[in-house]
């Protein structure tokens, strides 16, 4: 996202404001992707199983089994094909008008010209009950490097 006001110059850097979230640590990409695009026709359909057993001993709710140290379970090559696709939605967030900084794991409305700082809140809103996050609404807005 690039937003310029006033004078332009040969800056490597631009300001922005976006009105957003910290999505929870459990949400992953993949997850917040298929809640937003899941109902769209081309957004790619999960089959199961989604993963195998990575060890033989006794299941445990931990990611790794704590006789042997293999992963409880593993991803299949369906899964990983699975997750390439979802992703390529991430092009459809800049469509939609969304920002997503990855780093910081943080979605929002940036402020364009299509979108009027008094209304970036409430489309950020309408966001989060898409979503279904329980989150405060914060302002973000500063410098980013080009």
């Amino acid at each position: 996202m690039k937003i310029r006001q006033g004078f332009v110059s040969n800056s490597s850097s631009s300001s922005f404001v976006v009105a957003g979230f910290y999505l929870p640590s459990t949400m992953t990409r993949v997850n917040m992707l298929e809640k937003l695009y899941s109902e769209d026709e081309d957004f790619p359909q999960k089959k199961l199983p989604e993963s195998v057993r990575g060890c033989e001993h006794e299941e445990t709710d931990t990611q790794f089994c704590p006789t042997c140290g293999k992963p409880m379970w593993v991803k299949t090559d369906y899964d990983r094909e699975y997750e390439n696709k979802v992703t390529g939605y991430f092009d459809a967030l800049d469509d939609d008008g969304i920002e997503y900084l990855w780093h910081e794991h943080f979605i929002g409305i940036p402020l364009s010209s299509d979108v009027r700082f008094e209304d970036i809140e409430g489309d950020a809103e309408d966001l989060k009950r898409k979503l279904g996050v329980d989150a405060e609404i914060i302002i973000l807005s500063g410098e980013m490097e080009c």
